[in-house]
């Protein structure tokens, strides 16, 4: 199966600075350096710096009340997408009776000040060209986003974003256009054994996220999309490469549990956990958990 993945490497210096996912412009280097204090993890963001301690000891690993942990970065820019995201959010009412896709594209692209672009070559090699689809749709009050599935569903075709590019298609290339983001779940993964000692269960978060999510775009099963628990000094992370449409679920997932996980106080504890021996990976060969890249 043919896979586009956009990727770009994830560049560590001593410490850990990650700039989360927002509508924010990247942070630069003189308002990302690090403060000094004890070992933790800073996040830099607009400026702004959030100082998350590392526990001094044995026992239950809480997060203050109020810190907060934003769930998606994307790696080739943080701030990339951001007027589609909005624009796909935005409330609307679509009127087209049997209009032409070239034109409806067009409309889109003036109305939301968007790029639109029809991938003519992937909807050939299936069959239909843009310039034969018509377009009939009558909808109020609901945002571009489901709007757009619902009138390009009855084609066979549908959206992504792609470099900051709406993009209609082939609903069947949709899955192989795959962008790279990272995911902060230290507050889901760091948990204590019954002994106090801390540890990372990675396989739990994954498997749910695996199994509840288009679970079969997942390279365990044979689909493009790939997933890593990966640990960078005090960083927790989930390196997830799927579709545009996949991540906006994660992204909601996690800021569901993130959410969960926090008692009556806003603090988040590392619950207790039976540490489970590491074994070598079948999928990935590597030893520790299923899909783990610890350094």
């Amino acid at each position: 199966m043919y896979c586009e993945s956009r990727i770009v490497s994830l560049v560590c210096t001593v410490g850990l600075v990650l700039v989360l996912g927002g509508c924010k412009p990247p942070v630069n280097s003189a308002e990302s350096a690090n403060t000094t204090g004890p070992a933790g993890i800073t996040t830099a963001f607009d400026g702004d710096m959030v100082y998350y301690p590392l526990p001094a000891g044995p026992g239950p690993f809480v997060y203050a009340a109020g810190e907060t942990r934003l769930p998606g970065t994307n790696l080739t820019n943080p701030s990339s997408s951001c007027a589609i995201e909005k624009a796909l959010s935005k409330k609307t009412s679509l009127f087209f009776p049997e209009v032409p896709l070239v034109q409806v594209a067009e409309y889109i692209e003036n109305q939301f000040d968007i790029e639109v672009v029809l991938d003519h070559e992937a909807m050939e090699d299936y069959g239909t060209a843009a310039e034969d689809v018509s377009i009939t749709i009558d909808v109020a009050d609901v945002s571009l986003a489901a709007a757009l599935t619902v009138m390009l569903k009855p084609h066979e075709l549908a959206w992504t974003v792609d470099h900051e590019i709406l993009v209609i298609t082939y609903a069947r290339e949709v899955e192989n256009v795959l962008s790279t983001k990272v995911y902060d779940v230290a507050d889901l993964v760091i948990c204590h054994d019954e002994d106090g000692t801390l540890w990372e269960d990675y396989d739990a978060i994954m498997e749910l996220i695996e199994a509840s999510i288009a679970p079969e775009t997942w390279d365990m099963v044979g689909g493009c999309g790939s997933m890593r628990g990966s640990t960078f000094g005090s960083g927790k992370l989930l390196v997830i490469s799927q579709t545009y449409q996949v991540h906006q679920q994660v992204e909601a997932l996690l800021r569901t549990l993130k959410s969960l996980a926090r008692n009556s106080a806003g603090e988040v504890v590392a619950p207790v956990r039976k540490k489970v021996k590491p074994q070598l990976s079948k999928s990935y060969g590597n030893p520790g958990s299923r899909g783990s890249m610890d350094k």
